[in-house]
């Protein structure tokens, strides 16, 4: 039997994150993929192996083709050793990257010797007729949403628009593939059996600092409220989940949906907590009866995106939100008994540097709201095609050039001249007390 084999490279989580969650990525792609070709996945957060040898993999003469997805940072040095790896025992084996990385740097990306295409944006649709055409022997460098190179000419087929996810594989029937089980986890805001999971795709905002908008083009698409319980249904039934955490960018972008999903949640009792992503301004969307069925269905924690405590700083990252607006939340939230995650991002350019300061100090009013609240600050770091990038340059920020450069870009450090290297320790200081998630006695 031949096989795609499916690789999602180790995050190196540990120094910002308790845990590793399911791979979505390279599971969306094996449910496009699967009446196609027989799919193996494989997490090397699970296996944390150096070596790919050391992976169970099947005979490399069974290796139909091989898909890659990754973030820029050290996700791109697993993905390159595997890929590498791929190359030096089955030169003719077709790797294909997908993910942010190659997304946001195609060229870099499908440039590198042991890479043959990249899958720009939404990967299910591309993925298929990518494999299908190379598999029929075509040419494949004009399929919507690819990017080749061919003797160091870079070419980039037009892009492809995103497609709806309810016209897409339920994950249900593809959860097998990927070992559910060995993700859940117990989260102390939520349940003690919490699993991950993606409703929808995109987001229509455009923050300045956000990759977001270069990775779906402003568009966001998101499954049916009845498809999300049955999916829910689904991973309590078969692997004892009480917790759900959504990964969307923002889960509350189509009110009604949401409404719906709590509504459905409350009658069909599959009895979960859950937790999401949210923009300040559409907590404020709900009223109170709405927020009290919201919290009927089980909502237990709210990741808010805050930003920064400085309104030229909002207006510079469009955000349209000022700090009456979050306390607002952060009180909605006391009161409902909801846990508001706070999450900030500092440093902008051309902003002066006592605006951290004054980020870490309105952060931590927010946390004194109630105490289930946190916090967490993170350091503005230019990625290409962002709305804030041209100006990031414009003020100094010299770029990695190189795909290995970019491999060691660390959001969570700091990446920009202006900001010196001392406040690091003071955000990281700030991060370890209102954030538990970072305590290192916690970590697995």
């Amino acid at each position: 039997m031949k096989y795609a084999i499916l690789y999602h490279p180790r995050t190196y989580h540990e120094e910002n994150y308790r845990y590793y969650y399911v791979p979505y990525s390279i599971l969306s792609i094996a449910a496009a993929l699967d009446d196609l070709t027989a799919c193996r996945l494989y997490d090397n957060n699970v296996f944390r192996h150096e070596d790919p040898r050391q992976l169970d993999l099947p005979d490399p003469a069974d290796w139909a083709s091989v898909w890659v997805s990754a973030m820029i940072g050290m996700q791109v040095i697993d993905g390159l050793r595997f890929s590498d790896y791929v190359k030096s025992v089955r030169p003719d084996c077709p790797v294909v990257w997908g993910g942010a990385c190659p997304t946001l740097l195609p060229e870099l990306v499908v440039g590198h010797p042991s890479v043959d295409f990249v899958v720009i944006g939404q990967g299910e649709i591309t993925a298929r007729e990518l494999w299908t055409t190379y598999s029929a022997g075509g040419a494949c460098d004009a399929i919507p949403g690819v990017a080749t190179d061919s003797g160091g000419t870079f070419f980039r087929a037009p892009s492809r628009n995103i497609v709806d996810l309810n016209n897409l594989p339920p994950y249900r029937h593809h959860f097998g593939k990927i070992g559910v089980a060995q993700y859940v986890r117990p989260d102390e805001h939520i349940a003690e059996r919490t699993v991950n999971y993606h409703s929808s795709q995109g987001c229509p905002f455009s923050c300045g600092f956000c990759c977001e908008p270069v990775l779906w083009s402003k568009r966001w698409t998101g499954l049916g409220a009845q498809r999300i319980v049955d999916d829910l249904t689904y991973l309590v039934d078969e692997y004892g989940v009480n917790g759900i955490k959504f990964h969307d960018s923002e889960f509350f972008i189509e009110k009604d949906r949401v409404l719906e999903f709590a509504d459905r949640l409350v009658r069909d009792e599959p009895r979960i907590r859950w937790g999401a992503s949210v923009h300040p301004r559409n907590v404020l969307r709900f009223s109170e009866s709405d927020l009290q069925l919201l919290k009927t269905s089980g909502v237990s924690r709210l990741l808010v995106g805050a930003e920064t405590a400085n309104q030229s700083e909002l207006r510079l990252i469009n955000k349209r939100i000022d700090r009456d607006t979050v306390r607002r939340v952060a009180r909605i939230c006391g009161q409902l008994e909801v846990s508001a995650s706070f999450t900030f991002v500092t440093g902008y350019p051309g902003s002066p540097l006592e605006r951290i300061d004054e980020t870490l100090e309105f952060a931590e009013e927010l946390t004194d709201v109630s105490p289930l609240h946190e916090a967490k600050v993170h350091f503005y770091g230019p990625y290409p095609g962002t709305p804030l990038y041209s100006t990031a340059l414009a003020a100094g920020f010299r770029p990695p050039q190189t795909l290995s450069e970019w491999a060691h870009y660390d959001y969570y450090n700091v990446n920009t001249p202006w900001v010196p290297p001392e406040y690091f320790t003071r955000v990281r200081t700030f991060n370890e007390s209102h954030y538990p998630y970072l305590l290192a006695d916690e970590r697995n």
